[in-house]
């Protein structure tokens, strides 16, 4: 009986002598998170102990009850001051990351713990959310087409991207398999930034027929992609013509394109599918269209151009296929001819009032809004006066700010001041100043005019100046002499 109340009080010392555990807060990783093994994993925010304590340790650590699995991430001394926070980040000295462990495995309910203890006392607990960690890889990809004539490429971009949506580096397998004769062979493409791009071309020795076409991802880390499967055709089965109809080509505006299917015996096919490109030689763009061939095995597409598609020849490739695997292709080219256009805008002038002779600040805004480059003069007009020219080269789809200094050199007046492009001879561009500008005339200062009064005030002046001169030293001799005298009798 002795031995029981003895052991009960030393449980209940046990009880009141622990402290209260202290709560801290983890920011990241949050619940939902989801990583990839071989991704960074960012762990933050702060811990608190429930009383001061002198070189704690700080455990954490990555712990899935799934999987019965803990993966040591840090483990440090700190010294901890009661009910004070402090961070993650002032434990480690640093920011705190872990990079998922390959050997963690797959699991949704991974939780990042933190430990502060000394001995067998805990001072805190803090856990956080649930993340994920799988080694899936998520795959999209886009082909340019899925029938092929000889001599045309098959090109894959793909995206492949980790379970937490960010972009991995790795390498694309892109599998073909005939249906036929099971044949089958593998190429490989570089992912890089999330990104790939593959080219397959069927030459004149490639085999024709159907394929299963595999593409599966895989990076570094061994984490991989579900795989994609579609498949392509190869033939040259069909013949397809192609006719440009519109007669007045130009850019911006719209081109059609017409043509009629026929299978290798000369039959005419409808409700078949028909893609047209037109391809810039500038830009490498490709404008797509596609249509359905009719009951007559004729078909019509029609293309917006860009209006700034640059002049020169153009591309036209029209592919068509069958609910059979036949298809056929019809490539022609056509000249889209250029197309000069001119914007001005900010178009002012150093001031509204100038004198002849005045230095003049041209100030304008010039868009090539065309599809061909323009050398021409820019002529600058006060009323019916030139009065001043320069050159201009300004490239396709270029805007130029001109700043032109010149000598004014027109008649007095309110002048309408407008700026005209010359190109080849012809006014490409014509551009008033909002508001007139005065032409001042500038006066001469007014010659002097000799006037006889001049002539007597001048003779007045000389005739004094004359006396005081010559008359100065008699007048002084006769007031010593009368001064001296005065003086004699006083004595």
């Amino acid at each position: 009986m002795k031995l029981k109340i003895i052991i009960a009080t030393f449980v209940l010392f046990l009880v009141l002598a622990s402290p209260i555990l202290a709560e801290g807060n983890l920011q990241t990783p949050r619940t939902g998170d989801a990583f990839n093994p071989g991704d960074s994993l960012l762990i933050t925010g702060s811990l608190t102990s429930s009383s001061s304590v002198a070189g704690a340790t700080v455990e954490i650590y990555a712990y899935s009850r799934e999987l019965n699995q803990r993966i040591p991430i840090l483990s440090k001394f700190y010294s901890f001051t009661e009910d004070i926070p402090v961070t993650i980040s002032q434990v480690n000295q640093g920011v705190l990351s872990w990079t998922v462990s390959q050997d963690s495995r797959s699991s949704g309910d991974w939780v990042i713990y933190t430990n502060v203890s000394k001995g067998v006392q805990v001072y805190s607990l803090t856990s956080s959310g649930e993340f994920e960690v799988s080694s899936e890889l998520s795959l999209s990809y886009g082909v340019n087409a899925y029938k092929f004539n000889l001599g045309e490429s098959l090109t894959v971009t793909g995206t492949v991207l980790g379970i937490g949506r960010n972009p991995v580096d790795g390498t694309a397998k892109i599998s073909f398999l005939e249906t036929v004769l099971g044949t089958s062979y593998m190429d490989f493409s570089d992912i890089s930034g999330g990104y790939f791009v593959y080219s397959k071309a069927f030459t004149s020795s490639s085999d024709e027929g159907s394929f299963d076409v595999t593409i599966s991802a895989e990076d570094g880390s061994n984490n991989s992609a579900l795989s994609g499967t579609f498949s392509v055709t190869v033939t040259n089965d069909l013949s397809l013509s192609c006719v440009i109809s519109t007669k007045d080509i130009e850019p911006g505006g719209t081109i059609s394109i017409t043509g009629e299917l026929k299978d290798i015996h000369g039959n005419t096919l409808s409700g078949v599918s028909v893609t047209g490109l037109i391809t810039d030689p500038a830009s490498a763009d490709t404008l797509r269209q596609d249509g359905v061939t009719d009951g007559n095995g004729r078909y019509g597409l029609d293309f917006t151009l860009p209006k700034l598609g640059m002049a020169g020849i153009y591309r036209v490739s029209v592919d068509a296929a069958d609910s059979s695997g036949n298809e056929g292709q019809c490539d022609m080219s056509f000249d889209l001819e250029g197309s000069r256009s001119l914007k001005a805008d900010q178009f002012k002038l150093n001031g509204t009032r100038h004198y002849p002779g005045d230095d003049i600040i041209l100030d304008v805004k010039i868009e090539n809004d065309g599809n061909v480059d323009i050398d021409g003069v820019i002529k600058l007009y006060f009323g019916d006066d030139e009065v001043h020219t320069f050159d201009i080269s300004i490239e396709r789809a270029e805007t130029k700010e001109i700043s032109e200094t010149f000598s004014l050199d027109t008649n007095p007046g309110t002048h309408i001041v407008k700026l005209l492009v010359i190109v080849q001879g012809q006014t490409l561009l014509e551009k008033s100043l909002d508001s007139t500008v005065d032409v001042l005339e500038r006066k001469e200062p007014e010659k002097f005019k000799l006037k006889t009064s001049h002539i007597i005030s001048g003779l007045i002046i000389f005739l004094i100046a004359y006396v005081i001169i010559f008359y100065w030293k008699d007048a002084r001799d006769y007031l010593w002499q009368r001064q001296h005298r005065g003086h004699l009798k006083k004595h």
